[in-house]
């Protein structure tokens, strides 16, 4: 087991706008504020066109949505591999006639607008490293000095 608690967190709230990409926006904001560890919280609102994958203990499966579906639930992580960003994310979407889809988060464009809410990790390092075992780069967890 890996923990970290942090006494200093600072929450984030992004909202994205029509159009924009989810994960470069993220990435973006991220950069621009130099957050190296984060959670994401919540992430609720419209995406026009998304991709999700299910992972099935050997490979993941994808599957594009090019309808628009609300998203209802979005959670995950900020981590570094290798000094290079990379965000965790899992999603549940609605579609109109309320069925929902959900799974690992590729990527997805905003319909409407996405607010997004994360808490910042001051006193966390987090990272990513390969499991020999699974093959996933799983998530590692450190106090900062």
């Amino acid at each position: 087991m890996q923990y970290g608690t942090d006494g200093n967190a600072k929450i984030l709230v992004i909202k994205l706008e029509a159009g924009e990409d989810v994960l470069d926006s993220l990435k973006a904001v991220f950069q621009k504020e130099g957050i190296r560890s984060a959670i994401i919280l919540s992430g609720i609102g419209m995406l026009s066109s998304f991709e999700l994958g299910y992972f099935d203990g050997q490979s993941h499966r994808t599957r594009a949505f090019t309808t628009p579906h609300e998203l209802t639930s979005m959670s995950g992580s900020l981590a570094y591999v290798d000094g290079k960003p990379m965000i965790h994310l899992h999603a549940t979407l609605g579609n109109e006639s309320h069925q929902v889809v959900g799974g690992h988060f590729g990527d997805g464009k905003v319909g409407v607008l996405a607010e997004i809410t994360v808490a910042v990790l001051d006193g966390v390092a987090m990272g990513r490293e390969q499991n020999p075992r699974t093959g996933l780069f799983e998530l590692t967890v450190k106090k900062k000095k």
